[in-house]
């Protein structure tokens, strides 16, 4: 769940106040449905009765139609029989008249007591057009078919059946019970409705109306209360008179809690009885009715089946309603709280954050917005401008120090280039130098420098060269004189020998020779002059190239050594001098 869990505030707010105002709309709702329940239960008990009392009450009305042509009839014939004006063959159009006009009427008939409407039976039997039977008992009887046609029969005389018995005893009108005539054809269930005629106090015979069950049951099965609710009738003796199946009419009531219908017969009371399934598994409760029908001193029971859906229906929309109010009012509170939450809170946050956003990523010049508010984002908003404002301070010390970072980073790297690009031209030039000396300590004085030296290393490639120049001069030179010194040593050794060994015999020319030895004398000065003046060219390169290495420093020391082996020949020639004179 956590990982669902909102990281906003203002979805927070609306899933914690969403979730109160519906635990209390669930709480409400489920008191207010179970108070529903009750209250709908009752009113459709209510509505069960007042369903079944006008149900009753058409029945009550149609059987009280019938009784009353009944009555009427009765009246009529016995008023006609007593002022003579009536016959068998005028009774029977009254029969049929009151059956025409009477719809829920099957049949109208009448039986005459013993010889008691006249004296024609014996001419009467079978008799059809005067109502004779095979008796000649004056019995008409005209029925109905299924589609309104009327015909004209009789039946047995049966002064001891209940549709005859018990209104000639009663001399009141009377209903029969539940009963088939097996003598129509076809056989038909019903029930009779019978007055006695009385002509001068005396029973003259019983007529009545039959109700056909059948009839009786198509109208009312027509009837579904509560829109799949079911209506039947059960007679005063227990027998259904509308059955759910038409193989039980005429039986006894064999339902449930039969005794509930007992009661309802016996009493008067009005039974509920509850929680019965049907064969389809739909549950319903049934409600035991039962009403008197006028005149005829019997109560019936009308059974009314209520479906629970029924009860079921209206409580589902009820609830449906309450939930749909619920939501509503959950809907409407959500979207308030939710413009009210983005309103106080979404966007102040916004703003707060948008704020710590851009402080965040180091733009400290828009301030904070909110601040003018009073409530507690105002402060938030004021404490973070407050910060913005410690923020710009820092980083601007910070960029301060970052740029004199930088320009150290800058200078450093300026020289550390040119400590670099020094460190590769002296590299470059003390190269070159060991080279060169390298070639100048290998004998090569016609080596000289010829890549150009940068800035004022330029001027040591000159000395060098300069330096090296003067130095093949004044080794050309003193090689030269070298060369002249060994001719007149050779001459001067091969005139010492000369003279060991003709001292005697050339003392002649001892003037001449000692005149050649001046002269050699003059020439070996000017050697030793040279060799001062090569000596100090030797010491001028190497004061220009006290730094080029050893092998300036080797030529110094060979000048040197010439030097010293000049000043040794002017020795020389100085004894030799001396030897001579």
């Amino acid at each position: 769940m956590l990982k669902f869990a909102p990281k906003s505030l203002a979805p927070k707010l609306l899933l914690v106040t969403g979730a109160i105002i519906a635990t209390l709309l669930v709480a409400s709702n489920a008191v207010l449905i179970s108070q529903t329940r009750s209250r709908v239960a009752g009113l459709i008990e209510q509505q069960a009765e007042t369903e079944a009392k006008a149900i009753a009450q058409g029945i009550v009305t149609d059987t009280s139609a019938l009784s009353s042509a009944a009555r009427t009839m009765s009246g009529l014939i016995g008023h006609g029989k007593q002022m003579g004006i009536l016959d068998r063959k005028a009774v029977i159009d009254i029969l049929k008249t009151n059956l025409e006009q009477q719809k829920m009427a099957f049949g109208s008939w009448f039986a005459e007591a013993p010889q008691g409407f006249d004296t024609l039976q014996a001419e009467s039997k079978d008799k059809l057009d005067i109502g004779g039977n095979k008796n000649g008992v004056f019995t008409p009887y005209w029925t109905k078919d299924r589609n309104g046609g009327m015909s004209l029969s009789t039946f047995a005389e049966d002064y001891e059946a209940e549709w005859y018995a018990k209104a000639a005893k009663s001399t009141a009108g009377a209903i029969t019970k539940p009963y088939v005539a097996s003598e129509i054809e076809p056989p038909t269930a019903m029930s009779s409705i019978a007055y006695p005629v009385v002509v001068d106090g005396k029973t003259i015979g019983v007529t009545g109306v039959d109700v056909s069950l059948t009839m009786l049951a198509e109208n009312v099965s027509k009837l579904t209360p509560f829109g799949t609710g079911k209506v039947f009738i059960v007679s005063h003796d227990g027998k259904w008179l509308v059955a759910p199946d038409a193989g039980l009419l005429n039986k006894a009531y064999d339902g449930v809690e039969p005794q509930a219908v007992d009661a309802a017969l016996s009493q008067g009371r009005i039974t509920p009885i509850l929680g019965l399934t049907d064969a389809d598994g739909e549950g319903y409760s049934r409600l035991v009715y039962p009403f008197e029908l006028s005149g005829l001193d019997v109560k019936w029971a009308l059974i009314m089946d209520i479906p629970d859906s029924a009860v079921i229906g209206p409580i589902r929309d009820q609830t449906m309603m309450m939930i749909a109010g619920g939501l509503a009012v959950l809907v409407a509170a959500l979207i308030g709280l939710f413009f009210a939450a983005r309103s106080f809170v979404g966007r102040p946050l916004e703003g707060l954050l948008a704020a710590v956003g851009r402080l965040s990523a180091g733009d400290y010049a828009e301030p904070v917005a909110g601040q003018d508010r009073s409530d507690e984002t105002g402060a938030v908003a004021r404490a973070l401008e407050t910060f913005r404002h410690r923020l710009a301070d820092s980083n601007r010390l910070e960029a301060e120090a970052a740029e004199a970072r930088r320009q150290g980073e800058v200078e450093r790297g300026r020289t550390e280039a040119e400590r670099n690009e020094n460190a590769r031209i002296q590299h470059f030039v003390v190269t070159e130098l060991r080279n060169a000396l390298a070639k100048l300590s290998g004998g090569d004085l016609t080596f000289r420098m010829t890549r150009d030296f940068p800035g004022e290393y330029a001027e040591l490639k000159q000395n060098f060269n300069g330096a090296v120049d003067s130095l093949e001069e004044t080794l050309r030179m003193v090689s030269l004189a070298v060369a002249n010194i060994d001719g007149g040593t050779r001459e001067i050794s091969s005139g010492a020998n000369d003279l060991s060994h003709r001292t005697e015999q050339q003392a002649a020319q001892i003037e001449e020779t000692a005149a050649a030895l001046n002269e050699l004398t003059e020439q070996v000065h000017s050697s030793a002059e040279n060799a001062k003046t090569a000596a100090a060219a030797v010491n001028s390169a190497n004061e220009e190239a006290a730094n080029s290495g050893s092998i300036v420093r080797n030529a110094i020391e060979a000048m040197q050594s010439i030097e010293k082996s000049s000043a040794q020949i002017t020795s020389i020639i100085s004894v030799i001098d001396e030897i001579a004179f």
